[in-house]
């Protein structure tokens, strides 16, 4: 047994030894070269790889594209060692790319294949840092877009375009940094919105059209008041609509002065008495009548009516005779650039006055969404309606219904966005 293991042991010696013989040197005197693999494949990052070589001679690795370094160029082989040469590709910043490696050893030329994917500064889907409102200013929004495969801290060119609900928005910068290889890059915008809806915003960073199109839209804002008019400085006169008596100026005490123009005026400390009835005016017609200081007081001065008559806490509009009595409004200077708003006031009609109608007009830009309205209610209504294409000077008249005995109170005048 033991004769028979000697011999097994000398057998499997022998095999190994010719074996490495045959595939690492062949033939001492027989030029070869081998290699490990003819194909590396490399990201878009600049990187390195390795191969072997073997050979019994001198060898030379050279690459004639400018983007790859070999190292070491050459070597000298003994048959049996693989040698290591190291591929080093630089960031690809374009199209996908191929290039060679050249081997030249034992009279021999083999080519190892380089194939490098592209590296094109890749872009994201874009959004919003914060969503947008109707009216409201864009105060730290951004398109937001990520980004890969960036060379960092580039500088970048940005071309803005968008359409729909867009009026009033517009970026803050035409240039923007990358700072990183990889990460988010923020385009700040600027303006107020002036319509809701959708927006489309196309962006070009750097020459780059491949970024999608960022579609969003533009919400309702907030409610704003733009104009408020609730009569409070107005004390005087009986309170038709509650039915009951108020308080005129005790004319036996401190009568009504006139100015240089013939108008009426308070004097300087009014002494008041209670009036005789809820039907009490509290002032002659405040625009035809009463003068300047009076309208002031009541702050009334860029206030414009004919038939207009104090009572507590509002207007009476018209008599019992006249047919033209109205009041309009100071401009809507608060309304920013052009856009639909609501108005609203409460009326109620005078109880001893039927078929009372309020006219609706506009002075400047803007059409109402109706031209009258209805009193039918001895007591307040509220009344609502829109004005289409609104500005800074567009005024609102409210005016009584032709007819002698079309009389209306009107009160609490708010215009808002709508």
């Amino acid at each position: 047994m033991k004769t028979h293991n000697i011999f097994y042991k000398f057998f499997f010696s022998i095999l190994i030894v010719s074996l490495c013989f045959v595939f690492s040197c062949k033939e001492e005197d027989e030029p070869f070269v081998l290699r490990d693999t003819d194909l590396l494949e490399f990201n878009y990052e600049a990187s390195s790889q390795t191969f072997t070589v073997c050979t019994n001679g001198e060898w030379f690795a050279r690459s004639e594209d400018n983007w790859i370094t070999v190292s070491p160029e050459s070597g000298v082989g003994d048959g049996v060692t693989r040698e290591e040469v190291n591929v080093l590709v630089t960031r690809s910043t374009g199209n996908l790319r191929k290039g060679v490696v050249s081997i030249s050893a034992a009279g021999k030329d083999l080519e190892i294949s380089i194939i490098q994917e592209e590296g094109f500064l890749i872009f994201g889907k874009p959004y919003l840092s914060e969503p947008l409102a109707k009216g409201v200013s864009i105060e730290d929004i951004s398109i937001m877009i990520p980004y890969s495969r960036a060379v960092g801290n580039e500088v970048l060119d940005v071309s803005f375009n968008s359409t729909g609900a867009s009026a009033g928005i517009s970026i803050l910068e035409n240039q923007v940094s990358l700072d990183g290889e990889n990460g988010v890059v923020a385009i700040p915008l600027s303006g107020t919105p002036e319509e809701t809806g959708e927006v489309l915003f196309a962006l070009v960073l750097g020459g780059n059209t491949a970024i999608e199109p960022l579609v969003t839209s533009v919400a309702k804002g907030p409610v704003k008041t733009y104009f408020e008019m609730n009569f409070n400085q107005l004390i005087m006169g009986g309170d038709h609509v509650a039915k009951v008596k108020g308080i005129v100026l005790d004319t036996d005490k401190t009568p009504w002065i006139k100015d240089d123009n013939n108008k009426t005026e308070l004097p300087a400390n009014p002494a008041y008495k209670e009036s005789a009835s809820g039907n009490t005016d509290g002032s002659s017609d405040i625009f035809a009548t009463m003068g300047p200081i009076f309208r002031e007081l009541r702050e009334l001065s860029d206030w414009e009516g004919l038939r207009v008559y104090e009572r507590p806490g509002y207007v009476k509009i018209g008599t019992a005779a006249s047919t033209d009595g109205f009041i309009a409004t100071p401009a809507l200077s608060n309304i920013p650039g052009t856009e639909d708003v609501k108005v609203s006031f409460k009326a109620a009609r005078w109880n001893e006055d039927s078929g009372v109608k309020v006219l609706i007009e506009i002075q400047g830009e803007g059409t109402a969404s109706v031209q009258e309205i209805d009193l039918d209610n001895l007591e307040w209504e509220l009344k609502e309606f829109l004005i289409e294409g609104a500005s800074s000077n567009t005024r609102v008249t409210f005016k009584c219904f032709p007819g002698a005995g079309k009389r209306f109170c009107i009160d609490d005048i708010i215009v808002t966005s709508v």
